[in-house]
């Protein structure tokens, strides 16, 4: 598989779930093989499919892994994807325990790593890089720069993009969302963004959009992956996204993202996509989620009855329709 082949299309960060706070293996991989056996054909008779799978990533609750979890996790993921590459999020607080955690994603055979610069301190920008450089000497797999502020509350400067992605081992970049609204074309503030990113990163470097409801402009604007929660649970709905983002008449975005706003206005409502995935894997028997007891490590908690009947009302609206 070629690198702009490994690192195009959609890729889809499931959930890690959790039973009496301990993993749920099977669960873990009934996730997987959802993702890996996901297709969409569109009007044109044309078949979508995940392109790679993002395990062990934010959605996938990694910082709240034990090592011995990290790599059951990791096994289960690579196991039980078939041909799909495996992306598995590597990142540590500290720079031996990420190292710990970039040889398991070796030995288990991942395709590529994400990795973000976590802390408790906050990190000054050579200290980031020496972390990816770090990373990068002691890696052959591609490494994706995981761009993640809401989480890490670091914020990339286009400088150090520019010094990062001169390492050889960083083949991608996951940006943060783009604004806060949405249409079905996107904005020319949203193409003079990426075309910024792009400058910074190199033409070498493939550019992933993250957040759900940034992705069809994104990708309208030259944005070659789609690094999405809601398609770790709802796969279907996300390659449908993917592909009228891809359709050169714009009415075909806007009415995807029009359906899908019944989606967004959950996450405005119940603080982000998580505790909504969780809510929805619940409703529809991926993982053993309810309001006594969701499919988090603990601390974590999901939604209440109320708020999970109204995810299950509306998920069953949009799969049906």
């Amino acid at each position: 598989m070629t690198q702009e082949q490994l690192f195009s299309g959609l890729s889809a960060f499931p959930l890690t779930p959790f039973v009496d706070d301990t993993l749920d293996e099977q669960a873990y991989a009934g996730l997987i093989k959802h993702l890996r056996d996901a297709r969409y054909v569109d009007a044109g008779g044309t078949e979508h499919r995940v392109a790679s799978i993002g395990a062990l990533g934010s959605t996938g609750s990694y910082t709240y892994l034990s090592p011995a979890e990290y790599r059951q996790g990791a096994e289960i993921a690579v196991a039980n994807a078939g041909e799909v590459p495996v992306f598995l999020g590597v990142s540590a607080l500290r720079t031996t325990h990420m190292l710990d955690r970039l040889r398991t994603a070796h030995e288990v055979g991942a395709s590529a790593v994400l990795l973000s610069p976590l802390h408790y301190q906050p990190l000054r920008d050579h200290e980031v890089f020496d972390y990816y450089r770090t990373a990068a000497e002691n890696s052959d797999l591609p490494i994706i720069i995981y761009d993640n502020p809401g989480t890490t509350n670091f914020n990339f400067s286009l400088e150090l993009y520019t010094r990062l992605t001169a390492l050889p081992q960083i083949k991608a970049v996951k940006i943060p969302g783009l604004r806060a609204d949405t249409t079905g074309c996107g904005s020319a503030a949203d193409a003079d963004h990426l075309n910024t990113i792009r400058e910074a990163v190199g033409s070498d470097t493939a550019i992933g959009i993250s957040g759900d409801y940034h992705a069809t402009s994104a990708l309208r604007h030259g944005s070659e992956l789609f690094f999405s929660v809601f398609g770790g649970t709802l796969p279907t709905l996300a390659l449908e996204l993917v592909a009228a983002a891809a359709d050169a008449d714009p009415q075909a975005s806007i009415a995807v993202e029009e359906k899908l706003q019944q989606l967004w206005d959950l996450y405005r409502k119940f603080g982000g996509s998580l505790r909504v995935m969780d809510a929805a894997a619940g409703a529809l028997g991926l993982v053993q989620s309810s309001a006594a007891a969701s499919s988090f490590p603990l601390p974590v908690q999901g939604l209440d009855a109320a708020a999970r009947a109204e995810i299950a009302a509306v998920i069953t609206h949009l799969l049906n329709n």
